[in-house]
């Protein structure tokens, strides 16, 4: 398994000279990567304003950068090779698309039509609908599709100074290009101890064009909500990720100090379609504080008994260890078994953590700890308006042969004061009353507690 390392934020904004068989890839978690590389030009090619390059189907011509040698930008456009709105929607056919119909007005994606495309004649098309499996035939204004997965022959429109007629400094956004956040938090250790393993699922499209590429990926907060959809031939560019990983890397990262950084020692052969496994950091320790927290519901403004029974959670807190933050992602939570087995104990989605901030993960129900919620009193007499005073009796048993840590919290629905509580809670807040408590094997207890309730402030 390839390791990753963190790489300082200062150094990645240097874009270095890349060689010929060599690209830089920047991806975003949440979808899309910019490329930069170094492309050789055919001599006989350069002497028209007209160039062909092979570049991926999945690219957004209003992204590309052409830099000629000694850093300056080139005026350019570059032309898609699927020849405006026909052509796009011939080679959409099959695939699921959203179409614009003709005459819609300004253009939202609510206005797009979604559904498999069977037939194109031009901007004459037919599609099946996925919501109610009708098909309705449409004249089509714009289509939102991305079927040019491989990579195809674009036309660079520019003028060339001679001192560029070798090589092109190019830089360009796609959107087939993804990874994610993938933890595994190994139990097999026991003694309140795991073992936390933090990797990256990375998704590459595969590209012929890329025969080695410098790939780092990006994690962090979005720092500018989505950006709009534009237009071009006819043609409309989907804003499907947010507009991080539509700017620039260097324009991201210099207005961004949250994100989280990692790039990869050795270079990736982009030559076929896959999904890669990386390890983003080494495993490490950390300590368990294993819990069922029970959500209890709020003394409601009635005046009949109110008698539940409340089935609790198992909840898992650590400290995240030192180095790097550890990125949002889905932690799964099991213990790897002798003879390679993995033994699922759930699965949790974890927000970004800081180094020595705690997590908490939220797997199922724990149904052998059974806990009785009863409201034995709401009484309004002599109170105003909507004051009244609860009374609640909390039962919780453990009648497993183990020692449990149970988390009882306690919303109130209301501005409350405290009347008594017998055993107190642990934390009384303005919104809630907490009891952390240890169950040993076998054992019962009782929490009874009275609180003024004013359900006007809420």
């Amino acid at each position: 398994m390839r390791r990753l390392t963190a790489t300082a934020l200062l150094l990645l904004l240097v874009l270095p000279a890349l060689g010929d068989d060599s690209a830089r890839v920047t991806v975003y978690q949440g979808g899309g990567a910019w490329i930069e590389r170094d492309l050789p030009l055919d001599e006989a090619a350069t002497a028209s304003s007209r160039i062909t390059l092979r570049l991926p189907g999945a690219l957004d011509p209003e992204s590309l950068q052409a830099i000629a040698r000694g850093g300056t930008a080139l005026s350019s456009t570059l032309e898609p090779p699927y020849g405006g709105l026909g052509g796009m929607l011939a080679a959409c056919l099959g695939q699921e698309v959203k179409i614009l119909p003709a005459g819609s007005g300004q253009a939202s994606l609510a206005s797009f039509s979604g559904g498999t495309l069977v037939y194109a004649d031009g901007g004459r098309v037919a599609l099946i609908q996925a919501s109610s499996g009708a098909t309705v035939a449409v004249e089509a204004e714009r289509v939102i599709c991305h079927p040019l997965r491989h990579s195809r022959d674009w036309s660079l429109v520019t003028t060339l100074p001679r001192t560029a007629r070798k090589a092109l400094h190019l830089r360009y956004h796609v959107r087939n290009w993804s990874w994610r956040a993938l933890h595994v938090l190994d139990l097999a250790q026991g003694g309140g101890n795991a073992r936390l393993y933090t990797r990256a699922e990375l998704h590459l499209p595969g590209d012929s064009s890329l025969a080695r590429a410098r790939i780092r990926l990006v994690a962090g907060d979005v720092p500018e909500p989505r950006s709009p959809s534009r237009s071009y031939a006819g043609v409309e560019k989907v804003a499907m990720m947010d507009s991080v990983s539509s700017a620039p890397p260097a324009a991201v990262e210099s207005r961004s100090q949250d994100l989280l950084l990692f790039q990869l020692d050795e270079p990736l052969s982009l030559t076929g379609p896959r999904i890669e496994l990386l390890d983003l950091r080494d495993s490490q320790e950390v300590s368990l504080n294993d819990f069922v927290v029970f959500e209890a519901p709020a003394p409601r403004y009635s005046g009949v008994e109110d008698d539940q029974r409340l089935v609790g959670r198992r909840h898992l807190r650590f400290v995240a260890p030192q180095g790097k933050a550890l990125p949002a992602g889905l932690v799964s939570v099991g213990l790897n078994e002798e003879g390679g087995g993995w033994l699922s104990l759930g699965r949790s989605p974890l927000v970004r953590t800081a180094p020595g901030e705690e997590a908490e993960l939220v797997l199922g129900e724990v149904r052998d700890l059974p806990l009785r919620w009863r409201r034995t009193r709401y009484d309004g007499a002599g109170q105003k308006g909507f004051r009244h005073q609860a009374t609640v009796e909390i039962r919780i048993e453990n009648p497993t042969n183990k020692i449990a840590r149970v988390e009882i919290r306690q919303p109130m629905g209301g501005s409350y004061e405290l009347v008594s509580a017998q055993p107190k809670p642990t934390t009384a807040s303005g919104s809630a009353l907490i009891w952390v408590l240890p169950l040993e094997a076998g054992q019962k207890r009782t929490l009874v507690f009275t609180a003024l309730v004013d359900w006007r402030q809420r």
